[in-house]
């Protein structure tokens, strides 16, 4: 047995999951999903771990569920992020094919951006960029290259995507390399199934567009920029693109169209694509733009919590929906990784989405030999230090500095999320499990009645 086994200060615990009698439980820094039988959490829970059968005590701790009293914790989360910042073996890149778009939303954070920037990137900055990624890669011996190409509107300026896919799926192929992409588009741009075939060929991993609402609702939030509806182009190719690859329906949720989710997701199941695509309900964030009004209407953290709760994840698990992890498979973001960047349209390197296009903001350029004294500041940032005990630092990795240079002007200072990921992490958990499969695998398992997902 175990020398003075505890439940880890990292696990989220939810009860009656899948059924009554059973407890979920998640470890946020091992990222492991266990259910356990009420009788053995409970004995845990009160230490009377004599009675508890050996080799599910063993798992746990493989699992990182149970850990030893004297073990002190901080440490491991102090390892668990610094590895995340040096000792990632995939390098990424989200890369940004032009500044322009084709739509004018409502609350697009990027309007005053493209008011002066509507560059496209050149293939003289592709080369550029290839020729960065190649070296980076070549240097710190990257096994895995995942890249994600957004916009603008990515789609009004293919070639980079073809040119940097062809490259990388060919050098792939020469070495011990494990390449994959996807494409953020807002789904209205058609691509064709010579188009596909090539993108699939390459290892397109999946699309993600964007839908807020029944026709009504996206139409008025996200019009072409002459005004008229983009609802129905977008589902047009979004039946194209499942065709050929995964498909992600990101929803943009804030107070003008919550309550009119309920009836995009009926629509979409008429249109029998509940089992086919992926729901992300993302919450809207501020801009940094104070002259814009695209901040109207964004909810509260506490507002968000409530509508996924109540609403959202209700609706989606109706009608046979399929959801992404968010909050969940989250981890500290792209900015204090060393392997992780954003690359825009003429080759300037950002370590946040929110920044780009912001030259003050850039830690170089991939023409550079080297970075600038930006890139350091951005990956030693370590606003998680202050909440090392909380459960969900794992996830928030300390808080979006984006969203802290947006409500307070300072990206260095802390922005707490605790209390969203407090009321939503076991829920969105426990919404992407196959519960009716769960339950089928425990009623199986009648001697053990626990199980690891």
């Amino acid at each position: 047995m175990f020398k003075e086994p505890k439940l880890s200060q990292y696990v989220l615990i939810k009860e009656d999951f899948p059924i009554k009698g059973y407890y979920l439980l998640y470890s946020t820094l091992t990222r492991s999903v266990i259910i356990l039988e009420t009788e053995i959490f409970e004995r845990i829970s009160n230490k009377d771990f004599e009675k508890c059968p050996k080799n599910i005590i063993e798992e746990l701790f493989n699992q990182g569920i149970l850990v030893s009293s004297s073990d002190n914790e901080s440490n491991y989360i102090k390892y668990f992020i610094e590895k995340g910042k040096f000792s990632n073996p995939a390098f990424g890149a989200m890369i940004l094919t032009t500044y322009d778009c084709n739509l004018k939303c409502e609350y697009c954070i990027e309007t005053e951006i493209q008011g002066f920037r509507r560059e496209n990137m050149t293939n003289d900055t592709t080369k550029n960029i290839i020729n960065w990624i190649q070296r980076k890669i070549d240097e710190k011996f990257y096994h895995i290259l995942e890249l994600v190409f957004y916009g603008g509107e990515p789609l009004l300026n293919k070639d980079p995507i073809f040119q940097i896919c062809d490259y990388f799926y060919n050098e792939a192929l020469k070495k011990n390399l494990i390449f994959s992409f996807s494409i953020i588009t807002n789904g209205t741009i058609e691509l064709s199934d010579d188009e596909l075939k090539t993108l699939t060929k390459n290892n397109l991993k999946f699309i993600q567009i964007t839908i807020d609402g029944s026709k009504y609702i996206h139409d008025k939030r996200r019009p072409y920029k002459n005004g008229e509806g983009s609802f129905s182009d977008i589902i047009k190719n979004l039946k194209k693109f499942l065709e050929f690859t995964k498909v992600a329906v990101r929803i943009n949720v804030d107070s003008a169209n919550m309550e009119d989710i309920d009836n995009l997701l009926k629509y979409l199941k008429d249109e029998r694509l509940n089992n086919r695509v992926y729901i992300d309900f993302s919450p809207r964030m501020k801009s940094c733009y104070p002259s814009l009004q695209c901040d109207a209407n964004v909810l509260t953290d506490k507002a968000f919590s409530e509508f996924l709760i109540k609403k959202a994840l209700p609706s989606a698990k109706r009608d046979g929906f399929s959801i992404t992890r968010r909050f969940v498979d989250t981890g500290p973001c792209l900015l204090l990784s060393e392997s992780q960047f954003v690359i825009d349209t003429v080759g300037d390197i950002y370590k946040c989405g929110g920044f780009v296009g912001k030259k003050e903001f850039s830690i170089g350029n991939v023409r550079d030999k080297k970075f600038n004294s930006k890139y350091v500041e951005f990956i030693t940032m370590d606003r998680w230090r202050e909440c090392i005990e909380c459960p969900y630092v794992p996830l928030c990795g300390g808080g979006c500095a984006f969203e802290s240079y947006v409500n307070v002007g300072d990206y260095t200072k802390k922005i707490c999320k605790k209390q969203l990921f407090s009321r939503v992490t076991m829920e969105v958990l426990a919404s992407s499990l196959d519960t009716e499969k769960i339950i089928d695998r425990l009623k199986q398992r009648q001697d053990l009645k626990n199980e690891i997902v």
